[in-house]
């Protein structure tokens, strides 16, 4: 063993020697001796080859025995360290080995720092960590590349050392943990062999992919090193090619070699090699500090990246490692090298730089779009895939020049290019024959030669004329013959970019087009703000200049183009030099060019589109009438606004009407003193327009409404058919955001409290009925227990009793009927202070919220209240989303404040904090003489607080007293195990057209839908989209189908009385799971074997046929039916399904127990794969179902899951839920019975 020693001390001239595992003393040196060899182990930890035992000290205190324990990583008994002049002993500890002091055989721990405390390895001068442990990283297996842990234990026996024992192909291995046999976690161990590797048929490179590791760059380095080789280094194109194809299927980044570790010699290969190919990605190498290490992403076409050196990535879910061997290999008798790199010289192929030798003039360059078809008519059907042109930016990046020193006129380049690279433009062949890529000067291709034709008489040189000049107020571009001008405009008369490409054009030129950092020289304009330039993304041509001039040159502003919105298609210059992509229909100044000698033609007057209004002054347009309030007001006065002038806020049905409206916002910046000095056919502009500009809010109410689930609908009950979120919006900040505005600049959407007082948008029919509004009627009502009423009233409650024979089985079935009505209703919550958070919580939880006060008559109500107890009290006011903006968290407008002397202020007595968070209002209470008046005060203090229910509706008892109803008479809560059941309940709670509670709540059953008496969930009748997330009840509604709701909410009951008792629970299956293989792995979890395919990408379908395939070992006549139609496929899946049930499935998870066990496997591949698909779908019905066809009685959404999609993925970092689009392509989880 080249890792073992034998600990040795000078001064006796004796070595350690191991009698027993309680006896450890001094022997002569014997190097053959068993008992004298020693390794160090993981951790610290020093281990004896002997007995498989680490070296232990028996407790932390001055001269206690050293013995030898079995080995315990986390024992701080087991863990030394060498110090100073080979003194040896406990990790940060003052104790060390020591012999002969005392008298004592055995050897001890002892404080004293003497000759007979220091020890070496026996046969060196070197110190005993000088042959330190170092960590073995696996491969494959399933513990994805994690070290081995040295000694570790596999059927009851200790190992030192990879072993084959246990493997039938006599490969070795270890365990990652050190009992092996509890959680079974693996790994091969690196050899030196050939096993696993890809060899480059072209140049005998050698390759290894390993798809189950996750590592960090060194750890991926240390472990390419344990085999003989390195990170991959990448020096040419063909290997960067072949790269691509072998890694093709992997999906995301894996680590290379290449690193700027050195700062002083940048960037570098791990391995020496020459850095002379480059293959960044857009945006890379980035300036961001500490991305000192780069890896290869396959999703993004191979292109490098930084990143973090400790990130752990490698080859997609999770990632691991590839790299290229740097030794020789013993084959057939004699040496070859695997990094030997052969040319083959039957192709003739050069350097860029070969050509400009080679032509007897220069390379050929491409003067217009006629010589390039020219070219291409010689060799775009030839088999070679490039041809040298004389083109290139090695000189500056931002510049290309051309082999000859001329101008470049013209370029024709693929699409996706230049994109910021740097090299020499070929020009490709077959299906993009003619177009020019960027690629690495290091390549080497054919080329092509041009020269002048021989015979041809040139061209004399014409006279010289008086040089051109611009025309007045223009200004020359450096060393082009083209003048610029900027055209500066005040805001209601900026241009979208199409307009002002329009009046360039109608004077006789074209947006400006830059094509060198020289062009603005000339150029002594101020330009503060931003404008446009002629540079426009096309769909089949990435971005080009509108006047039709070659696109060699650009410069972008760091970070750019973003395509903010991915609606960001056309460019801006800003501060006079760099360039931003900008939405197209956005207003600014704009630059136009012309050629010099040109009189500009006189500047075209735009016809403004005149829009008719109403009487009233609303605009019409398109047969619907809209209006904008400037004044400000919370979002229900808001509405009430629009509704007493017969509309409601505006409704926006799709994009057209969204520009309508954000176009309106933007344009003018007229003011106008009233809506009556509009006239009737006033200007578009000096009418819509100039009402919007008015407000500097810059948001404008939409009617749009966000519920506490997250969700969104319009105010009038129409279904949500189109939404235009502004980017990272909606974001609930503070979760009391529950309107929507539309923002002035560029018409997005955000969320944003009720409470803010804001201009709006109303909009209504044409044909609208002008007569009045009908009040609304307040119902009569009365509060809960504990809770105060405000004008409040109660209406007596009465119950009805239903008898049913179900199945021969006499089941009484109790249905309650009753409604409590109650206006305001108030709780006053003490002996139990909490902080403003929690409070708000705990009031929402009881279905009402922090209280709002919104006039002095309630003010009055509540003060008369509080003389009851002596406290201070929570209200639901606070400025957290925006400091010294106040708001209710209810949502209610400030119509009504009763602040202290001195509030509100930001801080304590006035004073800013940066310790504490004074955002929320407290209200004094007890006899102070400031009781009812107002403070600010910070939000994490406790204290008692008050909560509120608005008006509202509520039904007879939450489902808690429904099941106590229910026990106290001998019954339960009703379960409905089957369709008959569903169909009786049905035809028999018809006619009172209610909800009603069912025995369904995973409160009380663990986390999992079961029967609340007991019965396994065997039948189902879900709605669309249920059970949703953090719902534990369960209720049948009017249209008899299943959904979840809080606990907390009223509404009738169901019980039921049986003889019949519910089964136990099925006891854990035996069994065994598969042996691993090279790409899967199965780990066992009570009756189930499991694999996580981290390193596979699929849709779902695929996926789900790719599990019914690994998982049959025996079964022949399961087959694997591709279809082109996907739903074909879906069908398919279902029946394989059915047939192979001696085969695996997309992961079904029945418990939370199940759904820890996944997440914790899952956690690993954070860094690289967010989710994974699992066995759940949505039928064509929308009722959710697992595809191995087990029960939906356990659910774990993500918030605001599920939607639409019909497929679902588990995030690696949560473990929770979300459904997705079922043709995404992501890693999945399979699943089989032991």
């Amino acid at each position: 063993d080249s890792g073992s020693f034998l600990i040795f001390n000078e001064n006796h001239n004796k070595c350690i020697r191991v009698e027993s595992a309680t006896s450890i003393t001094v022997a002569q040196c014997d190097p053959h001796s068993k008992e004298q060899q020693f390794r160090w182990a993981s951790e610290s930890r020093v281990l004896s080859l002997n007995l498989q035992l680490c070296l232990a000290a028996t407790d932390i205190t001055d001269w206690v025995k050293v013995v030898l324990f079995e080995c315990d990583e986390s024992s701080p008994l087991q863990h030394w360290e060498c110090k100073n002049d080979t003194l040896f002993g406990l990790k940060d500890r003052d104790l060390h080995l020591n012999w002969g002091n005392r008298n004592e055989r055995n050897i001890m721990v002892y404080k004293g720092s003497g000759l007979w405390s220091r020890w070496r390895i026996y046969g060196t001068k070197n110190d005993l960590c000088s042959k330190g442990y170092q960590e073995i990283f696996t491969l494959e297996g399933n513990a994805f590349g994690a070290p081995c842990q040295f000694p570790f234990k596999f059927n009851s026996k200790w190992y030192a050392e990879c072993t084959m024992d246990g493997r039938s192909d006599k490969q070795l291995w270890c365990a990652t943990e050190k009992d092996y046999d509890i959680k079974k976690k693996w790994g091969f161990c690196p050899t030196e062999g050939t096993s696993g590797w890809d060899t480059d048929p072209v140049t005998g490179v050698e390759y290894q992919r390993n798809a189950q590791s996750v590592l960090s760059w060194h750890q991926a380095r240390k472990s390419c090193q344990q085999q003989g080789a390195d990170l991959l280094s990448i020096v040419e194109l063909h290997e960067q090619s072949y790269i691509s194809g072998l890694t093709a299927f992997l999906g995301t980044s894996l680590w290379i070699g290449l690193n700027n570790l050195d700062f002083e010699t940048g960037w570098q290969w791990s391995n020496g090699s020459p850095f002379r190919y480059l293959n960044w990605a857009p945006g890379h190498p980035s300036s961001q500090p500490g991305l000192n290490c780069a890896t290869l992403n396959v999703g993004k076409a191979s292109k490098w990246e930084k990143q973090q050196l400790q990130q752990k990535t490698g080859l997609h879910l999770p990632q691991g490692k590839l790299y290229s061997t740097a030794t020789a290999t013993q084959r057939g008798g004699g040496l070859t090298t695997c990094v030997r790199r052969r040319l083959d010289t039957s192709v003739r192929r050069r350097h860029p730089l070969d050509p400009v030798r080679a032509c007897t003039r220069k390379p050929v360059q491409a003067a217009n779009l006629y010589e390039n078809a020219f070219l291409v008519s010689y060799v775009g059907l030839r088999p070679e895939k490039y041809f040298w042109t004389g083109l290139s930016n090695t000189a500056d990046k931002q510049v290309f020049t051309w082999t000859t020193r001329r101008k470049v006129s013209f370029t024709n380049f693929n699409v996706g290019m230049p994109d910021r690279k740097q090299g020499c433009v070929a020009m490709t062949t077959g299906v993009f024959a003619g177009l020019w890529d960027v690629v690495s000067c290091s390549n080497k291709e054919k080329y092509i030669c041009k020269k002048p034709a021989e015979g041809v008489d040139v061209t004399t040189v014409p006279p010289t004329t008086a040089p051109l000049s611009c025309a007045s107020g223009w200004t020359p571009i450096s060393n082009r013959n083209t003048c610029l001008k900027i055209f500066k405009k005040s805001q209601q008369l900026k241009k979208t970019w199409n307009e002002a490409l329009d009046f360039c054009r109608a004077i006789g030129g074209d947006l400006l087009s830059l094509h060198s950092s020289k062009d603005l020289h000339n150029a002594r304009f101020s330009l503060p703000g931003s404008a446009w330039i002629g540079f426009s993304l096309s769909a089949s041509k990435g971005f080009v200049w509108s006047d039709g001039s070659a696109s060699e040159y650009e410069n972008w502003s760091y970070g750019e183009p973003n395509n903010h919105n991915d609606d960001e298609h056309c460019t801006e210059i800003i501060a006079q030099k760099y360039w931003n992509d900008r939405h197209c229909d956005s207003y600014n100044d704009w630059i136009c060019q012309i050629r010099k000698g040109t009189t500009p033609k006189p500047e075209p007057v735009k016809v403004l589109e005149v829009y008719n209004t109403t009487e009233d002054g609303w605009i019409i347009y398109n047969t619907t009438q809209y209006f904008i309030n400037n004044n400000k007001l919370d979002m229900e006065s808001a509405r009430v606004f629009c509704r007493k002038n017969f509309g409601d806020l505006v409704i926006i049905t799709g994009e057209s009407e969204r520009k309508f409206l954000w176009k309106t916002a933007r344009k003018s910046n007229f003011q106008q003193s009233s809506l009556s000095e509009q006239t009737e056919n006033c200007n578009f502009f000096t009418c819509i327009f100039q009402q919007i500009s008015r407000s500097k809010e810059g948001q404008y109410y939409i009617g749009m409404t966000l519920n506490l689930d997250k969700s969104f609908s319009w105010v009038d009950g129409s279904p949500v058919t189109f939404t235009a979120w502004e980017a990272n919006e909606p974001n609930f900040a503070n979760n009391d955001e529950n309107c929507v505005t539309m923002y002035q600049n560029m018409g997005y959407w955000n969320d944003i409290n009720c409470g803010s007082e804001l201009p709006s948008i109303c909009k209504r029919s044409s044909d609208f009925a002008n007569t009045t509004v009908a009040p609304t009627v307040v119902p009569i009502g009365g509060c809960p227990p504990e809770w105060e009423a405000f004008q409040g009233k109660v209406r007596v409650n009465k119950d009805i009793q239903i008898h049913l024979l179900i199945q021969n089985a006499s089941s009484a079935i109790s249905l309650s009927i009753g409604f409590l009505f109650f206006t305001q209703c108030y709780k006053f919550v003490v002996g139990n202070n909490k902080n403003w958070q929690d409070a708000r919580s705990h009031c929402i939880y009881h279905r009402g919220n922090l209280v709002s006060i919104l006039n002095q008559r309630e003010e009055a109500f509540l003060t008369t209240q509080m003389v009851k107890y002596n406290e201070d009290w929570w209200i639901g006011m606070s400025d957290i989303n925006w400091e010294m903006h106040f708001t209710w968290t209810d949502g209610k407008g400030i119509s009504y404040t009763n602040w202290a002397k001195g509030q509100p202020s930001s801080g304590p007595s006035g004073r800013f904090s940066d310790r504490e968070l004074y955002d929320c209002v407290m209200m004094f209470g007890g006899t102070s003489k400031r009781m009812g008046l107002w403070k600010v005060e910070d939000c994490y203090s406790k204290r008692a607080f008050i909560c509120k229910k608005n008006v509202a509706v509520a039904q007879k008892m939450n489902w808690d007293e429904a099941r106590r109803q229910c026990q106290a008479d001998d019954a339960d809560v009703a379960s409905i195990l089957n369709p008959y059941i569903q169909a009786h309940l049905t035809l028999q709670i018809s006619k009172y057209n209610e909800p009603v509670w069912i025995g369904l709540n995973t409160n009380v059953t663990g986390g999992r839908y079961k029967w609340v008496d007991g019965w396994r969930l065997s039948f189902t009748k879900w709605d669309t989209n249920e059970p949703k997330r953090n719902y534990g009840c369960v209720y049948m509604d009017v249209d008899r189908k299943w959904k979840t709701a809080s606990c907390t909410d009223n509404h009738y009951s169901l019980c039921k009385r049986s003889p019949d008792v519910a089964p136990s629970e099925p006891p854990q299956l035996p069994g065994s799971c598969p042996e691993s293989t090279k790409r899967r792995t199965w780990i066992p979890f009570r009756g189930y074997c499991y694999s996580f395919l981290n390193s596979m990408t699929d849709n779902w379908a695929h996926a789900s046929v790719d599990c019914i395939k690994m998982g049959i070992v025996i079964l022949h006549y399961c087959f694997y039916f591709r279809y082109a139609n996907f739903i074909r496929l879906f069908i398919i899946i279902i029946i394989i399904t059915q047939m192979c049930a001696l085969g695996a499935a997309l992961v079904s998870i029945e418990d939370p127990q199940e759904s820890v066990f996944i997440h914790e496997n899952l956690e690993l591949f954070q860094d690289s794969s967010k989710t994974f698909w699992i066995g759940l779908y949505k039928t064509h019905e929308g009722e959710w179902m697992w595809i191995d066809n087990s029960v939906v009685d356990y659910t774990n959404w993500e918030s605001q899951m599920p939607n639409s999609e019909a497929c679902v993925a588990i995030s690696s970092e949560t473990g929770q839920w979300a459904t997705t689009s079922c043709s995404r392509y992501r890693s999945y989880i399979c699943k089989k019975a032991k």
